[in-house]
């Protein structure tokens, strides 16, 4: 559930980037700045794939085992730095990313996935497709945002608001079905439900249980 509601929330903050990075780095610092948008895409797909790898740490961080983190953390770290060392010279800024990708690919998913799968008795295998179903979700929203930004390119402040909350729309309309399903429905509906609770009071309006 941690990390289906953290990857529901990195996933609208990644639709959100990809429909505006464009247009709003040229504002801020002109567009011979601007890194493509393959740099973009690299940049999110890492920052979904450490949030992934952050939400199994908070995971195992319960079943005590901060020394295997801490080890984990630091092979992670070094192996990125030596990547990036290696191929930000070949591939220009797009390297780091890429090397934090792999880093995190091969190092800290494998060795905290299966820390969890061994406390939470859920396979590797399963962690994985249990994801499938947003991923499949994030990838039309994704797609969508970056025809968005290519066809309509919006430059201006007013079109990469109205390009950003088009985007956050259809996001939420995908995923909704998501939230309204276990295992976030069983944390999301006592929350709606006192939330419910404390409009009908604010409303002046009697407790159901009256």
């Amino acid at each position: 559930a941690l990390t289906l509601f953290a990857l529901l929330v990195g996933g609208l903050i990644a639709c959100g980037v990809a429909v505006t990075n464009r247009g709003f780095t040229i504002l801020w610092v002109g567009e011979d700045l601007f890194g493509g948008a393959a740099l973009t895409v690299a940049l999110v797909a890492n920052m979904l794939l450490r949030l992934w790898n952050a939400t199994a740490i908070n995971a195992i961080f319960a079943f005590g085992y901060e020394r295997r983190i801490s080890l984990t953390t630091l092979a992670d770290g070094l192996l990125t730095c030596g990547l990036m060392v290696a191929l930000v010279p070949w591939l220009g800024l797009i390297g780091a990313p890429i090397a934090s990708m792999v880093s995190v690919v091969l190092i800290s998913l494998p060795w905290n996935l299966s820390a969890l799968a061994t406390e939470g008795r859920v396979s590797l295998l399963r962690q994985v497709l249990g994801l499938a179903g947003w991923f499949v979700r994030f990838s039309v929203v994704l797609g969508l945002a970056i025809w968005v930004e290519h066809a309509t390119s919006p430059r201006r402040v007013y079109s990469l608001v109205a390009a950003a909350v088009a985007v956050t729309c259809a996001y939420i309309v995908v995923m909704l079905p998501m939230v309204r399903r276990p295992p976030l429905s069983g944390f999301v509906q006592p929350i709606l439900a006192g939330l419910r609770t404390r409009f009908s009071v604010g409303l002046g309006r009697p407790d159901a249980s009256t």
